[in-house]
C-alpha cells in the first residue's frame, strides 16, 4: 500500500476518533423513524409499519447491527465509524490505479472535507448509502481498468447496486449508466453482460415478489387490507387512472357483474346493502369523521340514488369505498367474505403465477427500481407549487421573478389539475380532522373554504406579524400545507395513483407554460456550479446538523416523539441536549469552506474530463461523468433543491474526474507529440 496509503488510513482514523469523541450520536426523526418502523414490521415487533416510500435496506441494517432487536446503538456506531475510515481508503485505492500521488491528494481532500464523517453520528441511511457508493465505485474502477482480470467483479458490482437500491432506489439509474458503458467494452462478452443483468433483475424480482405477497405499501394508507386475500382484491380494486372528482377522467369499472360469479355476487351484495341502509347514508355527516368513514360527497349525496352509489364505488376506487366493501362482505358472509374477495381477484387474473405476470406487466419498472413508490413526482410538483417563493431567491438566472409571482399550479390547466384541486377542497371540507387544531398554521383557519382559497391563491408576501396572520398562509408555511395534502393523498388515493396524478399535473403545467422548464435550468446552474445561494450554516441547521453551527443548542428533551417512536431504551441512550462548542465550530469551518469552493471542482472536472477521456481511465471517467450528471438531474428535477443532502457528490465525483484527467495529461501529450512529431 505504500506510505501514502498508510498515511491516508492513519489520518482517516485519527479524524474518526476525534469526531466520535466530540460529537454525540443523535436520531433526527422523520425518515429515520420510518426505517425503525420497517425493521419492527419485518421482525413482527410492536410499533412496526411498512412505509411505501422507503426501501428495506436501512431497516435490515438496523436489524443486523442490533438496533431494533436488542435496543442498542453501539454496534451501529461502531459500523458507521469503520465506514468513515473505509471511505477515504477506498477512494485512495480507486485512484491509485491511475495516479499514486493524485490518489493521495484526493484522499486527503476528502478527509478534510468532512464528507466521510458528516453523517457518521446520525441515525440515517445517508452514511450507509455513501459507503456503498464508495465501495461500488472502487470495484467499478478496477473492472474498467482490466475487464478481463477482474471479470468476476461484474457480478459483485451488480449485487452492490442491488444492495444500494434497497437503501435508496436512485441507485438503479446509476446501474443503467454503468451497463451503458460496459456494453461497448470489447473485453466483455455479451453473454456475461446478460448474466449480470439477469442477476440484478433476479434480486429485484425476489424483492418485488416479497413486497407483493407481504406488504401493503402500494395501497392507500387508510383502511389497508388485513390479509393476503384482501391484498389480492385490493390489487384488483385499485387500478391506475381511476380518479375521484373529474368526470372527464372516468375510468372503466374495476369490477362489474359480467366479470364472473364472484364479481356478480359482490356487486349484488353491495346493491342489497345500500338499499337496506340508505337511511344511514342520509344521516352521513357532511364533514367526515374518519372513524365513521362516511364523507358526504362519497356517500350522503347518493342517499336517494343507491344505484349510482354502487356504480361509483367501482368506478372511483378509494380507501373509503374499499373499507365499505369489506364491511358489506363481513356483515353478509362473516369470515368467509374474504374468500369471496379473493375469488373476485381470481376472475380478474390477479392471483398465482398469472397474477404476478399481470402485476409486472402493469409495473415493469419495479424490476429496475424495486417496489418502492418514488416520491420524485411529489418533489417535482413542489417545484411549481413553491414557485412564488422564488421571487425572493437569489439564484434566478433564466427565470424572471415577476413570472412566478403566483403559483404555477392552477385548477383550469386541465382535467388532472382540476382533479388535484378538487381533492384539496375535499380534504379541507370533508376531512377536517386532518387539519383542524393540528398545528400553528391550520389553527389560523376555521372555515375550510377560506383554507382552500388560501392554498389556491398562495403567493410570496412580506413577513407578517402574528396578529395579521389570521386566514393567511405565510411563505414558510407552504411546507406544512404541502405535507398535509400529500398525507391525505397517500391515505385516500394511495402512493401509486398519487404519483401518477402529480406527474400528469406537471405535464399540464409545462404544456401551458413551457418556459417553466427554465426553473430546472436555474436549479441545475445552482446545484452544479454554485453553492453561494445557500448559506451552509443555515442549510445544515435545517437538516439537524446544528452541532456544526455556533448559534443554539439542540434540545431533544422537547421532542416527545423520540420517546414514543424509539421506545424508552433507545431514547435513553441519546444525549438530549447538544451544545455547540469549539470543536463544532472547527468542523463547521472546514465543512463550510470545502462546500463553498466545491463549484470550482465542478468547473475543473469539465476541463480535465477532456484529458481523462483520452487516457487509460476513459471508461471510468465516462461512468463518473454519467453519475455526476445523473445526480445533478436528481437534485434539479426531483430533489429538494437548496439542500446539501446530496451536494457531497458534487465534490467527490468531480474530484475523481480531476485526478483522472490530471494523471492523463502527460501520457496524452506524449502520444500527441509522437503522432504530430512536436519535437521536430
Amino acid at each position: 500500500m505504500g506510505w501514502q496509503g498508510w498515511t491516508v488510513f492513519l489520518f482517516a482514523t485519527l479524524v474518526m476518533f476525534y469526531v466520535q469523541r466530540v460529537y454525540p450520536f443523535f436520531h433526527p426523526g422523520g425518515d429515520s423513524d420510518g426505517n425503525i418502523f420497517i425493521a419492527r414490521h419485518i421482525l413482527h415487533l410492536p410499533g412496526g409499519a411498512f412505509i411505501s416510500s422507503h426501501g428495506p435496506g436501512m431497516a435490515l441494517f438496523l436489524i443486523l447491527t442490533g438496533v431494533v432487536p436488542f435496543n442498542t446503538w453501539k454496534l451501529m456506531m461502531a459500523a458507521y465509524a469503520a465506514m468513515s475510515v473505509a471511505m477515504p481508503c477506498l477512494l485512495y485505492s480507486t485512484l491509485r490505479l491511475y495516479s499514486k500521488y493524485g490518489a493521495f491528494l484526493a484522499a486527503l481532500i476528502i478527509i478534510m472535507s468532512g464528507i466521510p464523517y458528516a453523517y457518521s453520528r446520525v441515525d440515517s441511511y445517508d452514511h450507509l448509502f455513501l459507503f456503498l457508493e464508495f465501495f461500488t465505485f472502487f470495484l467499478i474502477a478496477r473492472y474498467f481498468y482490466d475487464a478481463r482480470q477482474y471479470a468476476k467483479y461484474l457480478y459483485f458490482i451488480v449485487i452492490l447496486f442491488a444492495t444500494m437500491n434497497l437503501v435508496k432506489p436512485l441507485a438503479a439509474f446509476l446501474l443503467i449508466v454503468f451497463f451503458s458503458i460496459v456494453f461497448f467494452l470489447s473485453e466483455v462478452t455479451k453473454k456475461n453482460l446478460v448474466k449480470a443483468m439477469c442477476c440484478y433483475f433476479a434480486i429485484m424480482g425476489l424483492w418485488v415478489v416479497f413486497d407483493r405477497g407481504f406488504s401493503v405499501s402500494s395501497y392507500p394508507e387508510w383502511n389497508q387490507p388485513d390479509n393476503l386475500l384482501q391484498r389480492r382484491f385490493a390489487e384488483t380494486y385499485y387500478q391506475p387512472s381511476h380518479y375521484l372528482f373529474t368526470p372527464q377522467l372516468l375510468g372503466k369499472p374495476v369490477v362489474s357483474q359480467q366479470d364472473g360469479p364472484a364479481s356478480n355476487a359482490l356487486y349484488q351484495a353491495i346493491i342489497e346493502y345500500v338499499h337496506l341502509h340508505k337511511n344511514d347514508l342520509v344521516s352521513s355527516l357532511r364533514v367526515a369523521d374518519i372513524p365513521k368513514q362516511l364523507p358526504y360527497s362519497l356517500f350522503g349525496k347518493y342517499a336517494h340514488d343507491p344505484e349510482s352509489l354502487v356504480k361509483t364505488i367501482f368506478q372511483f376506487p378509494n380507501a373509503f369505498y374499499f373499507n365499505f366493501i369489506r364491511k358489506v362482505v363481513k356483515e353478509k358472509w362473516g369470515r368467509s367474505g374474504d374468500g369471496l374477495l379473493y375469488l373476485v381477484a381470481v376472475e380478474h387474473g390477479n392471483t398465482g403465477f398469472l397474477g404476478m405476470v399481470n402485476y409486472l406487466w402493469h409495473y415493469p419498472s419495479k424490476l429496475l427500481t424495486g417496489p418502492v413508490v418514488s416520491m420524485g413526482w411529489r418533489n417535482l410538483l413542489a417545484v411549481f407549487s413553491f414557485a412564488p417563493l422564488r421571487e425572493q431567491a437569489d439564484f434566478n438566472i433564466l427565470v424572471r421573478p415577476q413570472s412566478v409571482l403566483q403559483s404555477l399550479v392552477r385548477p383550469d390547466f386541465g382535467p388532472y389539475s382540476g382533479e388535484f384541486y378538487a381533492a384539496l377542497r375535499f380534504f379541507a371540507r370533508e376531512i377536517p380532522v386532518s387539519w383542524q387544531n393540528t398545528n400553528y398554521v391550520f389553527n389560523r383557519f376555521s372555515d375550510p373554504e377560506i383554507l382552500y382559497n388560501a392554498i389556491l391563491n398562495f403567493k410570496a408576501e412580506p413577513v407578517l406579524a402574528a396578529s395579521d396572520l389570521k386566514n393567511k398562509i405565510q411563505n414558510g408555511d407552504m411546507t406544512i400545507v404541502e405535507g398535509w395534502y400529500y398525507t391525505n393523498f397517500l391515505g385516500i388515493y394511495g402512493p401509486v395513483l398519487s404519483s401518477e396524478l402529480f406527474r400528469r399535473v406537471v405535464g399540464e403545467i409545462i404544456s401551458v407554460y413551457p418556459s417553466a422548464l427554465f426553473l430546472f435550468a436555474d436549479n441545475f446552474l445552482k446545484e452544479a456550479f454554485s453553492f453561494r445561494k445557500v448559506d451552509i450554516s443555515s442549510s445544515l441547521l435545517n437538516y439537524d446538523y446544528r452541532y456544526f453551527s455556533e448559534t443554539s443548542p439542540i434540545n431533544y428533551s422537547l421532542r416527545v416523539n423520540d420517546f414514543t417512536n424509539l421506545g424508552p431504551q433507545l431514547s435513553a441512550q441519546l444525549q438530549h441536549e447538544i451544545y455547540p462548542d469549539k470543536h463544532s465550530r472547527f468542523i463547521a469551518a472546514a465543512y463550510s469552506f470545502i462546500h463553498y469552493v466545491s463549484p470550482w471542482f465542478s468547473w475543473a472536472a469539465l476541463f480535465f474530463f477532456s484529458f481523462a477521456i483520452l487516457g487509460r481511465a476513459r471508461y471510468f471517467a465516462l461512468f463518473l461523468i454519467g453519475a455526476y450528471g445523473y445526480f445533478v438531474a436528481v437534485m434539479t428535477v426531483f430533489g429538494n433543491f437548496g439542500s446539501d443532502r446530496y451536494s457531497d457528490m458534487f465534490l467527490w465525483i468531480p474530484l475523481m474526474i480531476v485526478m483522472l484527467g490530471f494523471s492523463s495529461i502527460f501520457p496524452v501529450w506524449k502520444i500527441l507529440a509522437q503522432h504530430f512529431n512536436f519535437k521536430k
